[in-house]
């Protein structure tokens, strides 16, 4: 049957830019409306030989009027059942359209159909074929040959290259969406070039006030503080480090002491005894270690010479210089921390420093985006589609690369 369909002609050369237009007149060549027309016209008198065999199927008498009364009523039952499943499936079969997604849409929808039909009236036929096979076989053929036509449709379909067609409309489509999203592509990138240009102009501007700001004499004292800051911070270590190393060897004996006395002024030497100072400003720490029994509270005898040397060398006027220096030491050091804060050198290279960066972070960003457009462009390359549709219809049609 399909024989004339595989009759080989001389395919047609065509420009690229021409495709469309001949993919739109290509179910004008095929004859795709007379062809649909023709299988609805089959489909349709199937369907009327149908009906009158079920006006036949409803109407005739058995034959045998012998059978007993509960097969009879059987037979009546499974009749009714059968005409009126035949019928649903009948009313549900829809005109074929006449487009390729149609189509395969209506040969989807008449196959999901027919097996519910027969899934459903299997039991029904079953039944009548041992009473009225005649008319419940004309009913099944047409039936089947309804499938077969429908079946003849879908290769028809197939053998005209139909499916090659549509890939290649949807490919054609997505050649133009892709043109479009390149063209907002190329857009913002022509955008972000612009952008980049004045972000350079911005950078250079700021990277020279930044310069100039750091080249300001006013940098110069502020360096000088920062350096005078760092001298007296290292001047209050050395003294707290010399009054704790001076009470670092008689703390355990202290610990004692203080556990059998409990006096308050101890505890702050313990915890820390440069701070103690502050407390202690009438030294009261010299008579209690003066008082203090080594032989009870250090058992070690070369421990407790040591420890013994270590409290001689702990005198009130050795204590009161360390209050004094190391309190002169922290107000001093307190002058030159308020003199930073108050100084705007800080400040203002602070600020400059992060202008540059925020400029340098829309560069970076800019230039990241770029990359991406770059990349999305390239995976949008048209020509990697167009070489697909050429390969879709190869067989149908020479396309040329004509714009």
């Amino acid at each position: 049957m399909f024989g004339l369909f595989k009759k080989k002609t001389k395919k047609q050369t065509i420009l690229f830019k021409d495709l469309l237009s001949w993919i739109e007149n290509y179910n004008i060549v095929i004859s795709l409306g007379e062809t649909v027309a023709s299988y609805q016209q089959k489909i349709e008198k199937l369907i009327g030989q149908t009906n009158v065999s079920l006006v036949r199927l409803e109407s005739t008498d058995l034959m045998n009027n012998k059978i007993p009364v509960r097969e009879k009523d059987i037979m009546h039952g499974n009749r009714q059942a059968y005409i009126r499943k035949v019928r649903a499936f009948f009313d549900n079969i829809e005109d074929i359209p006449e487009d390729y997604h149609g189509i395969k849409r209506f040969n989807n929808n008449f196959f999901d159909r027919l097996n519910t039909f027969a899934n459903e009236s299997q039991k029904n036929f079953f039944v009548l074929q041992n009473f009225l096979r005649d008319e419940t076989t004309k009913i099944a053929k047409n039936i089947n040959s309804m499938k077969e036509l429908v079946v003849e449709l879908n290769e028809w379909m197939k053998e005209k290259g139909y499916h090659h067609i549509e890939k290649a409309k949807e490919l054609l489509q997505e050649i133009e969406e892709n043109k479009i999203t390149i063209g907002e592509l190329t857009n913002e990138k022509r955008e972000l070039s612009a952008d980049l240009r004045t972000l350079a102009e911005k950078e250079e501007k700021q990277e020279k006030k930044l310069k100039k700001r750091k080249n300001s004499p006013h940098v110069d004292r502020y360096q000088d503080m920062i350096k005078e800051k760092e001298k007296i911070e290292k001047q209050l270590k050395k003294e707290i480090s010399s009054v704790q190393s001076a009470f670092s060897d008689i703390t355990k004996p202290l610990k004692k002491y203080d556990h059998d006395h409990d006096e308050e002024v101890i505890e702050y030497y313990l915890i820390n005894p440069a701070t103690a100072l502050e407390f202690d400003t009438k030294f009261k720490i010299v008579n209690i270690l003066k008082k203090m029994d080594l032989k009870k509270y250090e058992n070690n005898e070369k421990k407790r010479k040591t420890t013994k040397e270590k409290i001689k060398k702990i005198t009130k006027d050795f204590l009161s210089k360390k209050e004094k220096t190391i309190r002169k030491t922290k107000e001093e050091l307190s002058t030159i921390q308020r003199r930073i804060r108050n100084d705007t050198t800080s400040l203002s290279i602070g600020e400059a420093e992060k202008h540059v960066s925020l400029v340098k972070e829309e560069i970076e960003r800019a230039n990241t985006r770029l990359v991406e457009i770059d990349k999305q462009i390239k995976k949008l390359d048209v020509k990697i589609i167009k070489k697909a549709i050429v390969d879709e219809l190869k067989d149908m049609v020479n396309i040329q690369n004509g714009r």
